[in-house]
C-alpha cells in the first residue's frame, strides 16, 4: 500500500476518476515515496507485443464530447500484464499475435508474423540454441484459439528441448539477444489440473455419453456430453479451447521417496514440481485438498502426478498422499 501525497493522484483514484478497483495502473512515486501520480501501464509502455485476448465493443468520446462507438481490444502481452485499446481497424481477432504501438493518443496495432526458433535451453536457464535471454527478457506461452496465456521465466525453461512448435514468435535485441518470446503450449501451465471424483461412462447402441465430475484445487468442476473420455477417478489434465474440450486425459503416476521445496525424488531420479501443484490427502478413498507443506510434514505416503516428461515442459501437477 502506497500514501497519496497529491490532489491529482486523489482525483485519479476517487470516484470521479478513470481508476477502479482490479485495474491495472503505473504509480509514480515522489521523493518521500509517496504516489504522486497514476497513470495506465499504455502511457508509460508505448510499444507491447502480446496476444489479443479479448474484444468488445466500447463507447468512446470525440474531441467536441460527442460519444461514439469502437472496438476495444484487450492484449495480454509478453509482460503478463493485459492493456486495452481503443481499435478502429478491421476484424481484430481472438487469439492473434500482434504489436501495439501507442503514441500521442494513436494506437497502432500491426500483426506479427510467425518465426520459429529451436534448441535446448541450458540448465541455468541462460540460453535457447545459441541465443542468450537478455536481462529483461519477456516471455509469454499460450494456448488455442481463445488466447490463454501464462507469463513465465527463463528458469521455467531450463533444461527443455523447444521445438519449432512450441515457438510462435520471437524478438531478438541489439546484441543479438532474445528479448520477446511467444510460446505454444510450451509448459502446459495454463491448463487445469486436480482430481476426478467421480467417472460414469454409458453406452447404449450408437449411443455414448460421459459424465466426469471434478475437483481443482478445491473448485468444483463437470466434464459432459457424448463424448467418453476413458478417464477414470483420480488425477486429470484438462485442456479447453474456445469454450470446448480440446483434451482430457489422467496423469501418468510415479511413486514418491521425498519432496523438497518444488522437487520430488523417487527412488534415484528427480522430478520438478510445479508452484501451483494440487496436494490432496486421501483417507478412506476420499480426496480433500491439502497443502504440500502439511504432508511432506506429516506420515504419509506420497504419489505424484505428472503431464509429461520434464524435457517437454512436464511437471509433476498432483500428488496425492495417503
Amino acid at each position: 500500500s502506497y500514501a497519496v501525497e497529491t490532489t491529482a493522484a486523489a482525483y485519479a483514484l476517487s470516484d470521479l476518476g478513470s481508476f477502479r478497483v482490479g485495474d491495472s495502473a503505473t504509480l509514480l512515486l515522489g521523493r518521500d515515496g509517496k504516489v504522486a501520480a497514476v497513470v495506465t501501464p499504455s502511457q508509460t509502455n508505448s510499444l507491447v507485443y502480446g496476444i489479443i485476448s479479448k474484444v468488445e465493443s466500447g463507447t468512446y468520446t470525440d474531441a467536441s464530447g460527442n460519444p461514439y462507438s469502437a472496438a476495444s481490444i484487450f492484449v495480454t502481452a509478453t509482460d503478463g500484464i493485459t492493456y486495452n485499446y481503443r481499435y478502429e481497424g478491421k476484424d481484430p481477432k481472438v487469439g492473434a499475435m500482434v504489436q501495439v504501438n501507442s503514441v500521442g493518443g494513436k494506437v497502432e496495432v500491426q500483426n506479427l508474423s510467425a518465426a520459429s526458433l529451436s534448441g535446448k535451453v541450458s540448465a541455468d536457464g541462460a540460453k535457447l540454441g545459441t541465443h542468450t535471454f537478455a536481462d529483461d527478457v519477456e516471455i509469454l506461452d499460450t494456448y488455442g484459439k481463445n488466447g490463454a496465456t501464462v507469463r513465465v521465466y527463463p528458469s521455467r525453461l531450463a533444461g527443455m528441448s523447444i521445438t519449432d512448435s512450441m515457438v510462435r514468435w520471437y524478438l531478438l535485441d541489439e546484441n543479438g539477444d532474445i528479448s520477446r518470446l511467444i510460446l505454444k503450449d510450451a509448459t502446459g501451465d495454463m491448463h487445469t489440473y486436480g482430481v476426478v471424483t467421480s467417472s460414469a461412462e454409458n453406452s447404449f447402441g450408437t449411443s455414448v455419453s460421459g459424465v466426469y465430475q471434478y475437483d481443482a484445487g478445491g473448485v468444483p468442476g463437470v466434464v459432459n456430453g457424448s463424448k467418453i473420455y476413458n478417464v477414470k477417478k483420480g488425477p486429470f489434465l484438462l485442456k479447453m479451447d474456445d469454450g470446448k474440450v480440446d483434451k482430457f486425459a489422467n496423469l501418468t503416476e510415479v511413486k514418491l521417496t521425498g519432496v523438497d521445496g518444488f522437487t520430488a525424488l523417487s527412488n534415484n531420479r528427480k522430478y520438478a514440481v510445479s508452484e501451483n501443484v494440487m496436494v490432496y490427502e486421501v483417507p478412506d478413498n476420499k480426496d480433500y485438498l491439502s497443502s504440500l507443506d502439511l504432508v511432506t510434514a506429516g506420515d504419509f505416503t506420497l504419489t505424484g502426478w505428472y503431464d509429461r516428461p520434464e524435457s517437454e515442459g512436464g511437471q509433476i501437477r498432483v500428488i496425492l498422499a495417503k
